[in-house]
């Protein structure tokens, strides 16, 4: 499963986040290999419970679904059991 494989258990940090990009310069850059790096995922957006359901959407459901003949259509990110975020693939 991708999510578990990627994010799962993860801090995903947005590769803008200027916090995050003094923090980890500030403990050695991202190759150096600790329990700060090992547990960071880098990634293109600003990962809010929406933006991660689109992503998820438009980049990893094509990727993984590619040649089954399913697409996915919509995902639901959930922040906590009360609150959470979709994003549905109007095409």
């Amino acid at each position: 499963m991708w999510v578990e494989d990627n994010w799962d258990h993860r801090f995903l940090a947005w590769e803008n986040d200027e916090v995050m990009i003094e923090m980890a310069k500030a403990l050695g850059g991202p190759k150096r290999h600790n329990v700060f790096f090992d547990s960071v995922v880098w990634v293109s957006f600003n990962p809010t419970a929406e933006n991660m359901a689109e992503f998820l959407v438009k980049i990893v459901g094509p990727i993984q679904l590619k040649g089954t003949g399913i697409k996915l259509v919509k995902c639901e990110v959930e922040e906590t059991r009360k609150c959470s975020a979709s994003y549905e693939d109007s095409h």
